[in-house]
């Protein structure tokens, strides 16, 4: 039970600082002149108390202690002792890192490793809106589901693709983790994405492309460091090596589905250099790759068209069998067919070889069967999929979701609010070269909040996901949901379901003996069976504590820094008009304690941007045959076309310098045409 629950005995009561265990006696007292003691008030209820608190009662230990005799006494006595000694901080530590699947977690990093256990298992409540909204970021407007993700030691926040003002992106940008904690801690600088530097041959750039690392949240369950090494061309690699997977996406206006993909080598072990990716495409040689058309016909083992699906990394140790050493990719739903076919179809990406297997009932890949047909399996877009491992099993949950692109009228569209889990171990039958995945039962989420088209889902806790945004009204907030849940209510509705089919089928082998009516038992077990609850599962709300939320939007980017941060970054995407371009940071934790720690920084809004207007640029150098992308303030702007130089004033803080940028707004150009102009280094450009 928990702690404060333990039973009472009459009899025996333990007081405060007492040394001994059992009844109380006194000497020289008859226990048979009770009348003759004085009469007490009853003793205060025992106040409850955590789990925690009861490790650490003196009179919890002498309760339980007072029930052993002999030597299990004095073993359990020396226990409480080793126990307590062994608390320290680095004993925490080590229990966070090994309990969280953390590969990298310095001791300098936190003071309260206690602290730091008590706060990563416990799924937050509150949360307070600590920075942004941040536009000189370097990023520029995205929207197509720019994917952001922390990398394998969590010192870097990587943002990849989405969609510009110029087309879809597959650019790799990152920025310092350190440097936005200080930021939400009140100090800081405003956080600049990098690029950083690529070589390879990436994806094509698409919309709604997904980037998939495989590593679990805190960097473990990597895939073997000479499995990446092998990718990477000579003297590419400086440490190890991390990998990362590109694939799928779409053109403009919910067309062009397509299914090329790519391997990232990522180099990022050494923090005084900036990281760099390597792209390469693994395995055999096949055809360029096409969009959809009706008439196409792919193998079973070539990756489908599809776009706004979901990319779940899967290690080695959730299978039960060494048939995936290296681990997989499970890409499931999405659209095809210029979106006239939202997908159910699953496939696996066999990590160690390269190659694709596909769940043969799906009808192979020619996307005509219907949503459910064969496969159990609920078709929808715009998903997210969460891995949840608990009791040696792994689930993939998919949440949320729909059909029909977001450009369309919404009463010809439709947003799920339900969820899905498939069992990861009936993926993959050994000996064959196909999977048949079992899914689970369809499961309700209750709550005001649809986690509809193009919502994201980041994991906060153990088990537990925050989600944010999506549908064609997006609501604002930030809502949990509990991942585990939702596979244990569609396993109790199975049960009960079977159990309800066991007891009818006794009832029909009854009847057959007597000889009654069949066909009316039969129609009556029908009606049995239709009454079994469908399960539901509730989604919480966290509460805002304070601090203005940015507005709601779906098609965004966002990342949790679970487990080394309670820290959730929102970035980009668009509601109805002009696509977004700031970035905010909310600070989550159990109460109002747990937030004091983090305060909003003087630098951690752009004010001054917002008022002076913020634009971008292209400039063209002839002598070099690139396009530079600049990003300037209109007053700073002012100063370039009045002087001619790319320079500024000096002032207190130095000599401004642009800063680059990957997504250039398209200039309205005058009449004239290009402005002609010269550099102080003496280059000719054109604005």
């Amino acid at each position: 039970g928990r702690a404060g629950e333990l039973p009472s005995h009459s009899g025996s009561q333990t007081h405060r600082g007492a040394a001994h265990f059992g009844p109380r006696a006194t000497a020289g007292q008859d226990p048979s002149r009770r009348r003759s003691l004085p009469i007490h008030a009853p003793p205060p209820p025992l106040k409850m108390g955590s789990l925690e608190t009861a490790i650490d009662s003196d009179d919890v230990h002498r309760h339980v202690l007072k029930f052993l005799d002999g030597k299990a006494c004095r073993t359990a006595s020396e226990a409480v002792v080793r126990w307590r000694k062994l608390q320290n901080g680095g004993w925490w530590r080590a229990k966070a890192k090994n309990d969280l699947g953390v590969g990298f977690w310095p001791a300098e990093d936190e003071e309260d490793w206690l602290g730091v256990y008590k706060r990563c298992h416990r799924p937050p409540s509150l949360l307070k809106w600590v920075a942004g909204p941040l536009r000189s970021h370097c990023l520029g407007d995205r929207v197509a589901a720019p994917q952001m993700f922390a990398s394998a030691k969590g010192k870097r926040l990587y943002n990849y693709g989405g969609w510009t003002k110029i087309g879809p992106m597959t650019d790799l940008r990152c920025t310092s983790t350190a440097n936005l904690n200080d930021l939400c801690r009140g100090g800081g600088i405003k956080p600049v994405f990098k690029v950083c530097p690529a070589t390879g041959r990436p994806a094509r750039r698409s919309g709604a492309q997904t980037l998939t690392p495989l590593w679990l949240t805190g960097g473990s369950c990597e895939p073997s460091a000479s499995h990446a090494a092998k990718l990477a061309p000579p003297n590419f690699l400086k440490g190890r090596g991390h990998l990362i997977v590109a694939y799928g996406g779409g053109g403009g206006g919910y067309t062009g589905e397509q299914n090329d993909w790519a391997v990232g080598v990522l180099d990022d072990d050494d923090a005084s250099e900036d990281p760099r990716v390597h792209w390469v495409r693994p395995g055999p040689r096949e055809a360029p790759a096409a969009a959809y058309t009706a008439r196409a016909t792919t193998t079973y083992s070539s990756p489908m068209h599809r776009c706004a699906h979901t990319a779940t990394y899967i290690p080695a140790r959730c299978f039960g069998h060494d048939d995936f050493p290296e681990g997989a990719v499970l890409f499931f739903g999405g659209h095809a067919a210029d979106t006239r076919t939202t997908l159910h179809h699953l496939q696996l990406l066999d990590v160690a070889t390269w190659t694709w297997l596909t769940d043969e009932r799906s009808g192979g890949l020619n996307y005509r069967l219907e949503p459910r047909e064969a496969t159990g399996a609920v078709a929808r877009h715009g998903h997210t999929a969460t891995l949840v491992e608990y009791d040696d099993q792994a689930y993939v949950v998919f949440v949320g979701g729909g059909r029909g692109t977001i450009l369309e009228d919404p009463d010809r569209c439709e947003e799920f609010g339900n969820a899905q889990a498939v069992d990861v171990r009936s993926l993959y039958r050994r000996g064959t070269s196909r999977i048949r995945p079992r899914y689970g039962q369809l499961v309700a989420l209750s709550s005001s909040y649809v986690p509809g088209r193009h919502h994201t889902a980041s994991l906060v806790a153990p088990q537990t996901v925050v989600l944010y945004g999506g549908g064609h009204r997006p609501m604002g907030g930030l809502w949990l949901l509990n991942v585990k849940e939702v596979v244990e209510a569609g396993k109790r509705v199975v049960a009960a379901r079977a159990a309800r089919a066991r007891a009818l089928q006794r009832c029909k082998e009854a009847a057959e003996k007597k000889g009654e009516n069949i066909l009316g038992l039969m129609n009556t077990q029908m009606q049995l069976l239709a009454e079994v609850k469908g399960a539901v599962v509730p989604l919480t709300e966290v509460g805002n504590h304070s601090g203005a939320a940015p507005l709601p939007r779906k098609f965004h980017a966002a990342c949790s820094m679970y487990p080394w941060r309670p820290l959730v970054v929102l970035f980009g995407g668009w509601r109805t008009g002009p696509h977004f371009e700031d970035l905010s940071i909310a600070a989550l934790g159990a109460d109002a304690k747990a937030l004091d720690v983090y305060k909003r920084s003087p630098v951690a809004v752009d004010v001054d941007d917002l008022e002076d207007g913020f634009l971008e640029i292209r400039v063209f150098v002839p002598e070099l045959g690139t396009t530079e992308t600049l990003r300037t303030s209109r007053s700073r702007l002012r100063f370039l076309v009045d002087s001619g130089v790319f320079g500024a004033p000096t002032t207190a803080g130095g000599s401004y310098r642009f800063l680059s940028a990957p997504v250039p707004a398209r200039p309205t150009m005058p009449r004239g045409g290009l402005r002609e102009m010269w550099t102080r280094e003496g280059n000719r450009v054109h604005i």
